[in-house]
Formats: C-alpha cells, structure tokens, sequence
C-alpha cells in the first residue's frame, strides 16, 4: 500500500491535520509514525521503517479511531 517515502507525498502536502514522530528500535533503524486528515475528514496513518510498514489510508474519522488502536499498541521506545 505505501511507497518507498513514508508516507506518500501528496498525503502530506493535502493534510489539514499532520502530526509526525521518530522512533529507534533497539537495533537503531529510524521508526516513522506519521498520521493525517484531509479537508474531505479522510484519515491515513503510517507506522514503519523503509520495507516494513503497518498502515491505513482515505478512510473516515471512525474507522481510523478503532485500526489506530492496533497502530498505537506497537511497542517502540520514544528517542
């Protein structure tokens, strides 16, 4: 579902709402976890690294409550 950029460019760009946080797993591999809104209320959320991502996107406020339970419960230590 997600490109080599995490997470796709025009997700950013088109965002009302943005919020992004870095990660280092224990082997020290940069962990991304970028979340956003569109103006249409479409929400996408992207926890991962390059090649292994866990991810949603263009789906309603609703849904994203309940699948970024399952993304928010990843165990990371905060850098």
């Amino acid at each position: 579902m997600w490109s080599f950029g995490l997470p796709f460019d025009e997700d950013v760009w088109s965002a009302t709402e943005y919020i992004e946080t870095d990660y280092r797993d224990p082997e020290g591999f940069l962990i991304i976890d970028a979340r956003g809104q569109n103006v249409n209320g479409e929400c996408w959320h992207v926890l991962g690294h390059f090649g292994e991502t866990a991810s949603y996107r263009k789906v309603s406020q609703d849904q994203a409550g309940l699948l970024d339970k399952v993304l928010d419960s990843a165990c990371v230590l905060s850098r």
